[in-house]
């Protein structure tokens, strides 16, 4: 399905906003899935034209949950990395892997001139902002991560020595890709003053505005969690993603019997999507592999502690502000709080070892006020500082002023 065009009128000063991301952002069940999908609901709800250009090899439906304001999709095939002729193009490829397997089609030239602006909304889609500008379309680049800082911190969790060399390789050419694509982008936006540091340092010329991610304070109801329920932990992320593949196993093995030791009944539940075979063995003994559900509300509403063990990552972490909405004591480690204005003690508990994590876990079980304490202060900073229809209204202006600015500069040159 796919129309450029809507077939009602819009307001007069609607945009027509092109979105590019490297997955379906429709189920949103993961991170970058969730503020890609906020941040076009937004844009629609206050009476914008939006396209998703999805590059991506599933061809399952993309059913929008709501009727009345939906944007348009198109398909973008995406260049797999399979047999190894292809595997050995991609290594010699001056792309990092993400990139190189997100090629601009051929029919981007003649139809992005039917957009007043263009949203990439992942590293992974960079390559398209040549293009774009080639054909008068301003771009915003919407840094959900630095790129080359992530797949830093991922080489040292590869499963194999070679992995590991591709990974290097990979943060010197995601420097320098991100690095040319910060320069050529109208506006990028960053989800938290470290990752807009890291970009200027890349591109100090580049114009680059804060933009956190958010959470739903109207879809998530806070739930009371002073009395504990069932002595369940719950981690919520996309289970096949080398971090969270990497803080589930350091959950079940080292934390988890720590916290058993002392509280026999504790569970940990993990939810989310791709869970590798791995994680079926998991299954049992104080484990629970839930999977990917519909609607993670019921999860949290019925979970006790909210645990996210990452030692690795970038960005913020869309599923903590989900757990401070819905009033989930949170226990993280630093690199999973990174990037939010969260204090430790206030808003969630952080440790950075197992048995600081697993201390942790067992104080705030034993301390309901404790919890409810934590838990309020983290919704309030949710409803002050993470609220997706504030951001949303702080995006729509970002996208206008750079429509205004490229439409200011064309005059100009015309006149």
């Amino acid at each position: 399905m796919y129309s450029v065009w809507p077939s009602t009128p819009q307001p007069r000063d609607s945009l027509r906003v092109l979105v590019i991301s490297p997955y379906p952002i429709v189920p949103a069940v993961s991170g970058g899935r969730l503020r890609t999908f906020h941040l076009v609901q937004e844009l629609l709800r206050r009476g914008h034209v939006v396209s998703n250009w999805v590059i991506s090899p599933d061809d399952g439906a993309m059913d929008w949950p709501d009727e009345a304001a939906k944007p348009s999709f198109r398909r973008i095939p995406v260049r797999q990395r399979i047999g190894v002729r292809r595997k050995l193009e991609a290594l010699m490829s001056r792309y990092p892997e993400g990139p190189w397997e997100c090629p601009p089609p051929a029919c981007l030239a003649s139809t992005a001139d039917r957009f007043d602006v263009a949203v990439l909304s992942h590293g992974h889609v960079g390559r398209f902002a040549g293009p774009l500008l080639a054909s008068g379309t301003p771009v915003v680049y919407d840094a959900q991560n630095v790129e080359s800082e992530i797949v830093r911190r991922l080489a040292p969790l590869a499963l194999t020595r070679l992995s590991g060399m591709r990974f290097r390789l990979d943060v010197w050419k995601y420097r320098n890709f991100e690095a040319a694509v910060v320069r050529q982008a109208s506006l990028v936006t960053a989800v938290s003053e470290r990752d807009a540091a890291q970009l200027r340092k890349l591109a100090p010329s580049a114009r680059i505005e804060l933009l956190p991610s958010g959470a739903d304070i109207r879809g998530v109801q806070f739930v009371d969690h002073r009395e504990n329920r069932s002595n369940i932990l719950i981690f919520v992320g996309t289970l096949g993603y080398l971090p969270n593949r990497d803080a589930v196993n350091w959950l079940v093995d080292r934390i988890l019997p720590l916290v058993r030791s002392r509280r026999p009944k504790v569970t940990a539940r993990l939810v989310g999507s791709s869970p590798p075979n791995a994680l079926g063995a998991l299954h049992g003994s104080g484990v629970e592999l839930v999977g990917q559900v519909p609607d993670v509300r019921p999860e949290l509403a019925a979970a006790d502690l909210f645990v996210a063990p990452l030692r690795a990552g970038g960005g913020t972490r869309l599923k903590l502000l989900e757990a401070f909405a819905a009033g989930l004591p949170v226990v993280a480690t630093s690199t999973a709080a990174e990037g939010l204005d969260a204090v430790d003690g206030i808003h969630l508990a952080i440790a950075d070892d197992e048995e600081a994590f697993a201390d942790a876990i067992v104080d705030l079980l034993d301390d309901g006020a404790k919890r409810d304490g934590m838990a309020r202060a983290a919704r309030h900073l949710v409803e002050e500082h993470y609220d997706w229809a504030a951001i949303g209204e702080r995006f729509a202006s970002l996208l206008r002023e750079v429509v205004m600015s490229r439409q200011g500069s064309n005059a100009a040159a015309q006149r």
